[in-house]
């Protein structure tokens, strides 16, 4: 649910393996993209940001 993004704490192997996924052939379609393991924080802080 909403409530549980960004609540979650992540671990050297959520990293890890998030690194391991972009040296792979399995990534060979993602290009130039800013890749965020952070349990989903970036998203959900998204609604606190002050756009004035």
């Amino acid at each position: 649910t909403i409530e549980d993004v960004g609540n979650t704490a992540v671990t050297i192997e959520d990293v890890g393996n998030t690194a391991a996924f972009l040296c792979s052939d399995l990534s060979a379609g993602i290009t130039g993209e800013v890749v965020h393991v952070d349990g989903g924080f970036n998203i959900a802080a998204m609604n606190e940001l002050d756009l004035d």
